[in-house]
């Protein structure tokens, strides 16, 4: 229901600005991706990432997806990037850290790069999203799918375990 509603909304927007230029498709379409994901996007920001990216959010999580229809962490990650980078990533959240990444520090971290997580009793990468800006990032989760969660909460500070940025090849 509230990707039908996101959708919704996205449509009545594209229907009003229809009859305007491009330039204001894009501005109603900027301006929903900043409060949909929280942020501001500044001038030498692109745009279109966060355009991308705010539409997944509400994308019900589902064990082995890779669609807006449904994805897990690593399957929205691996879609994301094949879509906007043209990017193929290995599947699993360590396997993408591990295959495709080089390690880099938090304070490293710039729009697009990797966060990767250790929940539970394994000390092992099981869980990863993409860096928004201001310690936001993107990530599907069990419970609720597509999200914007922060790495101040307390929960994701405790299952910090590494970032990367994608290698391309």
């Amino acid at each position: 229901m509230r990707l039908f509603i996101k959708y919704l909304i996205f449509s009545v927007i594209f229907l009003l600005c229809s009859c305007s230029s491009k330039k204001n498709v894009f501005s109603a379409q900027r301006n929903m991706a900043e409060s949909f994901l929280g942020i501001e996007i500044q001038k030498d920001e692109d745009a279109n990432f966060f355009i991308e990216a705010s539409q997944w959010l509400g994308t019900p999580y589902r064990y082995g997806g890779t669609s807006k229809k449904g994805a897990d962490c690593s399957g929205f990650v691996n879609a994301f990037y094949k879509d906007y980078y043209k990017i193929d990533l290995q599947r699993s959240s360590s396997s993408i850290f591990y295959q495709n990444c080089s390690a880099i520090s938090r304070k490293s971290l710039s729009t697009g790069d990797l966060i990767f997580f250790a929940f539970g009793k394994s000390k092992s990468i099981n869980h990863v999203g993409i860096y928004l800006k201001n310690d936001r990032f993107i990530h599907s989760t069990t419970s609720k799918g597509v999200v914007v969660s922060s790495l101040n909460d307390p929960y994701y500070k405790k299952g910090y375990k590494e970032s990367g940025r994608v290698v391309s090849y």
